[in-house]
């Protein structure tokens, strides 16, 4: 969830899967912390999107919950600023639960929707563990991000107020659609040299049509993740043609600067025209073991690929 950059996402947390094959047979994989007995077959079901098994049951890692919680923001006067910062964090090891900057747009639009008064690029920090952590990762944290140049310390009321509304901004979509306007969210990821060129590139192809807003969330050592929102109206086309022309533009974007298409809401049939280029000669392999498990394609017809 939106606490990854700390904790996985779940084929992080997996440690073994139990389940049916399409010909009704049982599978249980082996729960163990590692292994090197050849390849992780439970890993090729995570993801799978119910196209090769039927998981059952599974194990998973476990924490125990944090003994604090901390919180701190930060306003930076541009989207490469605060990557710099959030990338000098990361290189530093300092572990955050969760990492989150909202260009301009972002932070004008969703923070005001959400009750802040906030302008710029708006940074937040999560940050969950033992208070002795806490207590030297914060102090660090905040040295990093006050030498980044035009850096606002803005303490922890945004990161307390978006961790307090944090699910509001879906019900607030769902009356934007309701109310005649046309509304989606795309998220992608790639490596740290190639994020903000990624973001410009998608932004502009977004934004021909309709209106794009963005953050970066779900950072790791190796980059991150991009959530772009898209707002507008079809402008007298048809409302489905409209709605996929923004989503050809900017998967095409996405791929041709080398990012990957889904970052943690998966594939189904809207992106799955684009998974051969996403995998080029790989995706041999799914369609190998789709045809082997499942040859009367009986399981989650049309997901994944088309």
């Amino acid at each position: 969830g939106q606490l990854s950059t700390k904790y996985g996402k779940i084929e992080d947390m997996v440690m073994g899967l139990e389940g049916v094959l399409p010909d009704g047979s049982r599978f249980a994989s082996k729960v163990t912390p590692r292994t090197a007995a050849g390849p992780r077959f439970d890993q090729l079901l995570i993801g799978s999107e119910g196209t090769l098994g039927v998981i059952t049951a599974g194990t998973c890692r476990v924490r125990p919950v944090a003994e604090a919680r901390h919180f701190a923001g930060y306003v930076y006067p541009d989207v490469s600023t605060g990557l710099r910062a959030i990338r000098l964090l990361m290189r530093a090891g300092l572990d955050p639960a969760a990492v989150r900057l909202y260009d301009e747009m972002d932070t004008t639009m969703t923070m005001t929707a959400l009750g802040l008064d906030v302008s710029g690029c708006l940074l937040i920090l999560v940050f969950e563990d033992v208070q002795a952590l806490i207590d030297a990762k914060t102090s660090l944290a905040d040295r990093i991000c006050r030498e980044q140049e035009g850096c606002q310390p803005m303490g922890p009321g945004p990161g307390e107020h978006w961790w307090k509304h944090r699910y509001d901004i879906s019900y607030k979509q769902s009356i934007i659609y309701h109310g005649g306007m046309m509304v989606d969210t795309i998220e992608v990821a790639t490596r740290w040299s190639n994020l903000e060129n990624l973001y410009d590139v998608m932004r502009e192809a977004i934004g021909k049509r309709m209106t794009c807003l963005a953050h970066f969330s779900h950072v790791y050592p190796e980059g991150g993740s991009i959530y772009f929102t898209f707002v507008g109206r079809a402008d007298g086309d048809d409302d489905a043609a409209a709605y996929l022309s923004v989503w050809e533009e900017a998967m095409k974007a996405c791929l041709e600067a080398g990012g990957t298409i889904s970052h943690h809401h998966g594939i189904g049939v809207l992106k799955a025209p684009w998974m051969a280029e996403e995998h080029g000669e790989l995706l041999r392999i799914y369609h190998a073991l789709k045809k082997s498990l499942d040859p009367n394609n009986i399981l989650n017809p049309g997901k994944l690929v088309p």
